[in-house]
Parts: structure tokens; sequence; C-alpha cells
């Protein structure tokens, strides 16, 4: 029976009809590659070839491959190597040892290089290939598997996809950045049943060698839901690691549990509060948002912080942004001169005043209030009062560590800070506050006006 034949009895019958001794078929001028061992899951290919081989397309070739026979590892890290001729690497009979060799004489990489060669297309660095990756369990790896061999829900893709980072020489030796997006797993059946622990605790052990594995391996950018996180903490706990290489580590909610295995951290980036005290010599650079425990983040972590010179604070200290509220005045001034125990720290950025209470920030409200000639006039008045409210947070600010070099409320940055007059804090028992321009300093009808230009024909 000839192919032409086969495809279109495919619309009507299983795919299984498919001969299983032949991996290439040749049709109207195209080659069509597939691995007849997964025929079931290409069922939906196979209905789609006899529409793409009527379009007018100039094709010359058509491949098809699946699943892929590289390391699925490679697929989620979305190189350009793999994204853009992801058919032609599948194409290789040793791809996974062409990848992952480090010896570049190795036969399977040296053809490897000659296939790509023959198609134009040059094999890149391993040092851009492996230097980002990333972990996750989100993923339940249905689409990857035979339906026979698919495993559990997620859990088994982020164990699968360490396993063949640590089976991958190469990956391992040019590591310098690993994403780990961990979520929380429940059962198919009830979605109160949780199904991870034991998962979990392999995922840690594997996840833990992983990091101490890679030589070059500085920056951990760690993602996990509660649920999840309260077991990878235990985990770490008990196995006592310490992840002595990671310079750089970006945390997302309910993680900061992380720091205390990163002894040796420069710069640190949290999406909610901290709270651990344990010190941080090292450390140099911290960005960190999220609500009403900023403070006991800040008052917590700078005793051990001393060599802090960024510190950068977001999102909204209140529940109920976008309104002044009486004492926050204070509640700042308290707050700051804590800050102001950083002997080393020369940059500050300070959330939006509204987001420390201190009143309106120009905050994003109804479009509609700033159409025609009035609403704009009405966002004059708007960043009139939000330049007010941010020189007020500065004025703080600065009384309290007049040596800043940079100073940021919100959006809006100094232009500069001036300071000839003093960089030494209290004299006789007054701040000396350093003189400081704003974009509106000594220009302010301007300034709105540049915020807010006149109203003219065809704009809202």
């Amino acid at each position: 029976m000839k192919f032409q034949d086969l495809l279109n009895i495919l619309l009507l019958r299983s795919l299984l009809l498919i001969p299983a001794k032949s991996r290439e078929y040749t049709i109207k001028g195209f080659t069509i590659y597939f691995p007849p061992e997964d025929v079931e899951d290409l069922e939906w290919i196979y209905h789609a070839i006899p529409i793409i081989l009527q379009r007018p397309w100039p094709l010359k070739e058509l491949l098809v491959h699946w699943p892929p026979k590289f390391p699925l590892f490679m697929a989620d890290a979305r190189h350009p190597l793999v994204t853009e001729h992801y058919l032609r690497l599948n194409s290789h009979p040793d791809i996974t040892t062409a990848l992952c060799t480090l010896n570049s004489s190795d036969p399977s990489r040296q053809s490897f290089e000659r296939h790509l060669s023959s198609r134009g297309i040059r094999f890149p660095p391993h040092r851009d290939v492996f230097s980002t990756l990333g972990i996750t369990n989100r993923d339940p790896a249905g689409y990857r598997y035979p339906k026979e061999n698919r495993p559990g829900p997620g859990w088994q893709s982020a164990i699968d996809r360490i396993n063949e980072i640590l089976h991958c020489p190469a990956a391992l030796a040019n590591l310098r950045s690993l994403e780990v997006d961990i979520d929380f797993v429940y059962s198919e059946q009830t979605a109160k049943t949780f199904v991870g622990t034991v998962e979990v605790a392999e995922v840690s052990v594997l996840l833990s060698r992983l990091i101490n594995s890679a030589p070059k391996l500085e920056s951990l950018s760690w993602q996990a839901q509660c649920k999840s996180a309260q077991f990878f903490e235990r985990d770490f706990e008990l196995m006592g690691v310490r992840f002595d290489r990671i310079r750089h580590l970006t945390l997302g909610p309910f993680s900061d549990f992380m720091v205390r295995f990163a002894p040796k951290l420069e710069s640190l980036e949290s999406g909610t509060s901290y709270e651990s005290r344990c010190r941080r010599n090292m450390l140099t650079r911290f960005s960190f948002g999220g609500f009403t425990s900023w403070w006991t983040l800040t008052t917590g972590y700078i005793k051990g912080a001393l060599g802090l010179i960024f510190l950068s604070i977001f999102g909204v200290s209140m529940l109920g942004p976008m309104k002044y509220m009486p004492g926050m005045e204070k509640v700042l001034q308290s707050y700051l001169k804590v800050i102001s125990h950083l002997p080393s720290l020369r940059t500050l950025k300070l959330p939006p005043a509204y987001g420390l209470g201190l009143g309106l920030d120009n905050s994003p409200r109804c479009g509609n209030i700033y159409e025609g000639p009035e609403g704009r006039a009405y966002g004059r008045q708007e960043s009139r009062q939000r330049a007010a409210t941010v020189e007020l947070a500065s004025r703080f600010a600065l009384q309290e560590m007049p040596c800043l070099a940079e100073l940021a409320v919100g959006g809006d940055e100094t232009s500069s800070i001036n300071h000839t007059r003093t960089c030494v804090g209290v004299t006789n028992g007054t701040a000396k506050i350093p003189e400081v321009r704003w974009p509106w300093t000594g220009r302010m009808e301007e300034w709105t006006f540049e915020e807010w230009p006149l109203h003219k024909p065809g704009w809202w």
C-alpha cells in the first residue's frame, strides 16, 4: 500500500495501520519522518498532513518527530538551538550524547556538528546552551509521554528533568542560573488530598544535589507555593544542606527560608516578607516587597547586613492604599531611623507615597476622569500632590541618612543630591539635610504641563 493511500485511510482508521518498519516516507517532494513506536500519539499530526500538503507553501521538507529524543530540560529552556531547529535535532540518532558530552572529539558530537553544518546551522557553545535552565512541576507532562507511560500530576516531570540535568555533564559544567518553579500538587480525584509529600522529598534531594554539582551556578530563582514550600524547608533542614556557591537569590512568596541555606549571598530579591534573623555579612543588594510585614523584615534583617549598599522596597505597607493614614509620618520616621544603621547604604528606593500611608501619589484611576481640558487640569493637580508627598518622604529619609547617593520614592528618582554641605549626619543635635533636586524642582508649573500637556484635537 502506498503512503499516499495511508494518509486517506487515516481519516477513518486508527494510526496503528501505519507500518512500523520504516522511519521515512517521501511524498510529492516532501520528506516525512516519524517514530513508529509512538504513532498512537501522532494522530492529530497525521490528520493534518493532507491539509498541509495541499497548501501552496514553498516547503521542501516536512519533518515530524514526537516525542523529542533529546533531554526535555532543553525544550523547557527554549534555547534558540531547540526552538528553531527542534526537528533537526530530533532526527539525529544519538542527540543526548552529542549535546551533553564535554569531549569535542566524541564521535556523536562530531557527527552531530556535521549534521547541523550540512544544513547551515552552527552548533553554539555549551555556555550559551546551558547557562540558564529551569525546573518545574507545573507541567503535568501528559503530552510528552505515550498514554500508557504518563506520570502523575506534575512531580514526576520535575524529577525527570533534574535527573536529565544531573546526567548531562555539559549542562552541569556550564549552568550559571537556575530557575525553580514548584507548585502545590493535588490528586485528580479530590482537590483536598495532597499527593506530593513523598515526591517533594525526592525533588528536595535531587535539587540539593543539582545545585551543589554545578560549579559555576551562582544565581538561583526559587518559587514555591506555601504548602509545598514547607516541605522543602523541612527537607533541607533535615539534610543540613548549604548552597555555598549561590551569590544571587530571587525568591517568590513563602520562600524566604531559602536564605538560611545560602550563607554567601551578595544580592537578594524577595517577593514577600523575610523574618529570619540570620547574619548576611556579604549581602550588598536587597530588594523586597509585600504588605504589612515590610518593617518586620527590615528590622530583623539589617542587624546582619552591615555591608548593604542597595535597598529597594516595593508594594504597599498598609491594607488601605491611596489614602492618607494619620500617624504614618512618625511610623515611617521610626523605621527610617532603623535603616539608617546601615553604614554602607548608598541607594534607597522606597514605595510610592500612598504605599507608605502618606497620601495620594497619582495612583491609577479610571481614565475617564482625565479626559478633556478639565481632566488634564485635574491630572496636573494630582501631579503637584504627588510631588509634595514624594518630597515629604524624601525629607524624612535624608534627615536620617544624609549620605545617600541615590534616593527614589515610587517611580520618582532624584535628579541630584548635593552633599557639599555635610555628610556627617547630626551636628549639635540637628541633622544636616543635603540639598535635593527633583525633576520638578524650581519648575513645578512647567513640569506638570510636561506630565499633562494641554488638550489638543484628536486627544482624549
